[in-house]
């Protein structure tokens, strides 16, 4: 399994779209359940996003008058943002990793019932 969980995570880390690379660095993986489960995916809070997409939507500031960043011209009242498309890379990393995974499953499980018999 830990062979399984490390090749997905190298899967999903080529997959993720990279702008800054806090996505691609906040991948992991880790097995579970005695070996008996793998799982494998990111903390960060906008990756749900980057994968689903998002709609149009208007941002308002937060218990201030206005929103300001770095780089920004003026302080504004609110911000539009587009709709965007998302970025399916987990759906990806499954359907490359079902391969690798059959494979490496079903080596283990002769390896464990030729001792068996």
């Amino acid at each position: 399994m830990q062979r399984v969980v490390l090749s997905g995570e190298g899967i999903m880390k080529r997959e993720a779209p990279v702008k800054s690379g806090t996505l691609r660095r906040s991948i992991t993986s880790k097995v579970e359940r005695g070996g008996d489960r793998g799982v494998i995916g990111t903390n960060v809070r906008y990756a749900r996003a980057v994968h689903d997409g998002t709609r149009a939507f208007t941002m308002y500031p937060n218990g201030k008058k206005a929103l300001y960043w770095p780089g920004a011209r003026h302080p504004v009242k609110s911000v539009k943002r587009p709709a965007r498309k998302g970025n399916p890379f987990m759906e990806r990393t499954a359907v490359k990793l079902r391969p690798v995974a059959e494979r490496d499953l079903q080596a283990w499980g002769n390896a464990r019932l030729g001792r068996i018999g």
